[in-house]
């Protein structure tokens, strides 16, 4: 037995061996093939058919290409490939990856981007095959990985160069044709946009109809000679310029010139390239010019320059018939001042400017001629002129009697106490004429660059925007203030006028405007007077009327009238026997000035003066309020009276929209926001030019999915000493000054130029949203502004989101829809901001063409937080959706509020629950570069 044992122990021996000799054998192999493998430039990776798509095994290449080191792709990535793509292209990759497991397809190919460790994009071609299936149960395949980045991107480079080259093709002025020369004979290439308009056909009618041949579009009669003209340059290789006849497709004849050239194309293919150009309204023009010089010939004479004389040559029987046969007087009836201009013309052979004389006909009546002329032959280097005569005797007599009314006009415009303003809308001009040596020329700097460029204004700027762009009543109070010998000189200026239209479009405003500061210039010498002969403290109140303009509206300005008069008077009785100053500013603004002691005396004076007021008989609550500055001698010195009241108006405004609140007083916090908003004007301009102001970007995400859909531009400054500026710091007063134009037009292009930039990369575009300010929303030339910059940036318009803020639709909803529906019409998405902040209306929503509306932070946060609010927004958001508007809700800031939005069918929000305001390349690793 023990010999049996003994040799079955060396069998096993001797078979353990050899197992070992080959797993030997096969170890260096595969040792061979790893380095066969890593030799090679291009990656090559082994995975298991997994969740993650686990990565076993790599070549050095694969791990060069993706930047990351072995041990750094098993620590940080765990090996898993998922991570690696491009989550835009790691769906499609896993779904035929899929296909090929399922269906026993071995292999497929796809291009798909990654991200390197150092977060350059790449493009990667991996040609992936399965694997047969291993003892172990799991599937595998190899995936072969070659960096094509420097390809699609001279691919994408060269469809951008052609697309480019179609466009400026499709927008030029002739039509464009190649036909690829082969055997001698054109075959059609190409044709652009405008090569179809000339024919009056599509490009598939001319395909179907005309064989993409254009001599079949040539009359019968001129086809050989075109034909050979074409085989010419053919076999000549040269070029020609000719005309023909053609017909169109509904048989309608037009003229055509041709200029065709022989060349060869970049890749030396032998092409020829014709421009034609549409002759029929020039051939029809000539026609009718030479039909009217056939009417006008008898009333026409010729004239030669010769010798630095003008010499009569001959005239139509017209003229003879005036002059009679004796045609001296015409001669010697030119004035030297004429003739010498005459002769300056005629002797440059240029056309002649029009000019008017007086001339006696046969009978000895004056007759006032508009001569025209023009060169129309040369004679011995000398210039022959055709000259034609009209009889403009009405007209000058029109114009004698005009200059009467306008010599009259002066006399009572010099005279009276107005200014007399026109305003070309369109040009943006503003004309004011010299009032003699009238002292009232200021306004003239006010205005005369633009509307609102060299005079300042506070809050006045939009209502004479408004008022000037025809948008508002016909009459406007505004305060303004210049500058005179380093002082702030102010003035009130009452500005009437009418709007003339064509067409429903205001073109112009005229009207006139006079100082009504002569009213408060005694007022303020009294208060000015009165700081000067006490040192006691005194209170400088505004006294303002809520929605007065809303009492004209609705009871006529008679009632508005004695408003004012009952104001008058409560003031005045309420003040008889005291110390105190008062007085009317301009329409329904009083300034009072009485001694001050202490605060609490103050609120007894105030609240009973507005209850006095509060009895007047009227259909409407009559409410006031009041904005108080208390003088102190010894901090701030004599301070101006009309200074004073500012700050005390500037105080009542804290308060306008301020529900139980009657006064407020200028104090040190008004005192340091002036300080600051004058810091904020000085530097405006300079930011504006050194591009100090930025876009942050808010994304916009689906609720349902957790994706970045779109995003918000947010207007931020950076500013060189302060750092970061909140928007809040500084919009409510460019809204005010009307800077705001200026940055939100600064803004758009900012946009564009990211949207771009974003595109170039490959990135997939979401759309962006920009604020429209309100003088912008009613601007007739808003859509050609946007157009002219989505075209200069290559964006399509509907990535690019209008949002209109929810008050600008209580303004002239006529007007702005007609700016809505042109900028709709080219396809611009139009959204309302700030829906349900406090004006909105559903029934507005029918009207006016959104595609978008935003929620409402406050109008969220305060509906969701109880049962009937949400029932509220709920029906809100269904009711948005059976009108088929997106919707987004602004200011979400928690999960619970996410889901309610989303259970009650909003699909969009933005907000620090997702996300806050993002610089450029955080949002853009956000938004495009998801791992």
């Amino acid at each position: 037995m023990s010999g049996i044992a003994n040799k079955h122990k060396s069998h096993v021996n001797s078979e353990m061996s050899l197992l070992r000799l080959q797993n030997a054998e096969l170890r260096k192999k595969v040792e061979d093939f790893d380095i066969i493998n890593n030799s090679l430039r291009i990656g090559i990776s082994r995975h298991i058919y997994d969740k993650n798509l686990t990565c076993y095994w790599a070549n050095d290449a694969f791990f060069e290409i993706f930047g990351y080191s072995r041990k750094e792709f098993m620590t940080d990535f765990s090996s898993s490939a998922r991570t690696l793509l491009h989550t835009d292209d790691l769906r499609e990759f896993e779904d035929k990856l899929e296909h090929c497991m399922s269906s026993g397809v071995s292999d497929f190919s796809m291009n798909v981007r990654i991200m390197t460790k150092s977060e350059n994009m790449r493009w990667i071609q991996v040609s992936v095959s399965i694997l047969p299936d291993n003892f172990d149960g799991n599937r595998y395949f190899v995936v072969v990985h070659n960096d094509v980045t420097d390809m699609v991107n001279a691919r994408r480079l060269s469809d951008y160069h052609t697309r480019y080259l179609e466009k400026i093709c499709d927008s030029m002025v002739v039509g464009i044709l190649q036909y690829n020369v082969i055997n001698d004979e054109p075959v059609f290439a190409y044709a652009n946009a405008r090569t179809f308009e000339i024919l009056e056909c599509t490009r598939e009618e001319f395909r179907t109809i005309f064989d993409s041949k254009i001599l079949n579009t040539v009359i019968d009669e001129e086809v050989e000679t075109s034909a050979k003209t074409v085989e010419t340059i053919i076999k000549t290789k040269s070029s020609a310029r000719f005309e023909n006849r053609i017909t169109t497709k509904d048989g309608k004849l037009k003229w055509i010139t041709t200029h065709m050239r022989y060349m060869s194309n970049h890749d030396g293919r032998d092409v020829l390239v014709s421009e034609i150009s549409d002759l029929t309204d020039k051939r029809e023009l000539t026609a009718e010019n030479e039909s009217l010089l056939d009417r006008i010939h008898g009333f026409t004479a010729n004239f030669i320059f010769s010798d630095n004389e003008l010499r009569f040559m001959g005239a139509g029987k017209k003229f003879t018939d005036f002059f009679g046969e004796d045609y001296s007087p015409f001669i010697s009836g030119m004035t030297e001042k004429i003739r010498n201009m005459s002769m300056t013309e005629f002797s440059s052979a240029s056309g002649l400017t029009p000019f008017t004389f007086m001339a006696k006909d046969k009978d000895g009546n004056n007759i006032w001629f508009q001569i025209d002329g023009s060169c129309v032959n040369m004679i011995g280097g000398c210039p022959v002129f055709l000259l034609i005569f009209t009889d403009v005797t009405d007209i000058q007599e029109s114009h004698a009697e005009l200059q009467e009314l306008a010599e009259k006009y002066q006399i009572a415009y010099e005279s009276s106490g107005e200014m007399f303003f026109e305003y070309d809308i369109l040009e943006d001009t503003l004309v004011i004429p010299a009032k003699g040596d009238r002292p009232r020329v200021e306004m003239t700097d006010y205005l005369k660059k633009g509307i609102f460029d060299e005079y300042k204004v506070a809050e006045d700027v939009p209502k004479v925007s408004e008022f000037l762009l025809g948008n508002t009543e016909n009459k406007v109070s505004a305060r303004f203030f210049y500058t005179d010998k380093g002082k702030s000189v102010y003035d009130w200026l009452e500005m009437k006028a009418k709007t003339i239209n064509e067409n429903g479009v205001p073109i112009k405003t005229i009207g006139t405007f006079h100082s009504v500061s002569s009213q408060d210039s005694s007022l303020f010498d009294r208060i000015n007077n009165r700081m000067l002969t006490t040192s006691e403290p005194h209170a400088i109140i505004c006294l303002d009327i809520d929605n007065f303009k809303m009492i004209n509206d609705l009871y006529g300005k008679s009632s508005g009238d004695e408003v004012l008069i009952h104001i008058s008077n409560t003031i005045k009785n309420k003040l008889h026997g005291t110390d105190s100053i008062f007085g009317r500013i301009v329409s329904d603004v009083f300034c009072i000035c009485i001694p001050y002691k202490n605060e609490d005396e103050l609120s007894v004076f105030l609240h009973d003066l507005e209850s006095r007021i509060h009895e007047f008989n009227l259909d409407f609550n009559l409410t006031v309020h009041f904005g108080v500055y208390i003088t102190n001698i010894d901090t701030d010195g004599i301070v101006p009276a009309n200074l004073m009241f500012d700050w005390a108006s500037l105080a009542l405004k804290t308060i306008k929209d301020r529900y139980g609140v009657l006064y407020a007083f200028f104090d040190d916090k008004l005192r340091i926001k002036l300080v600051d908003e004058k810091q904020i004007k000085a530097d405006m301009t300079s930011a504006l030019e050194n591009g100090e102001f930025i876009p942050y970007f808010q994304p916009k995400y689906d609720i349902s999915t957790g994706r970045v859909v779109g995003a918000e531009a947010l207007i931020r400054w950076k500013h060189p000493t302060k750092g970061l500026i909140p928007p809040d710091k500084f919009i409510p007063l460019f809204e005010r000054n009307g800077f705001i134009l200026n940055v939100d037009e600064y803004m758009w292009e900012c946009t564009c130029k990211k949207m771009r930039k974003w595109l170039d990369k490959g990135y997939t575009p979401i759309p962006i949203s920009v604020n429209v300010s309100r003088v912008h929303a009613f601007d007739s030339g808003f859509c050609r502004k946007l157009r002219e910059l989505v075209e200069k940036y290559s964006i399509p318009t509907n990535m690019l989101i209008l949002e209109f803020t929810e008050s600008v639709f209580l303004e002239d909803v006529e007007t702005l829809c007609n700016v809505m529906n042109e900028l709709r019409d080219n396809g611009f998405i139009l959204s309302m901001d700030d829906f349900g902040s406090g004006y909105s209306s559903l029934n507005m929503l029918k009207t006016i063409p959104l595609n978008e509306v935003k929620i409402d932070k406050e109008f969220l946060n305060e509906t969701v937080s109880s049962s009937k609010g949400k029932t509220v927004i709920a029906g809100t958001i269904f009711l948005m959706n059976q009108l088929e508007m997106n919707i987004v809700a602004e200011g979400v800031e928690t999960a619970k509020q996410a889901e309610f939005l989303l259970a009650a069918g909003c699909e969009t929000a933005q907000g620090y629950y997702y996300s806050r305001p993002l610089p450029e390349e955080d949002f853009e690793k956000l938004a495009f570069v998801q791992k």
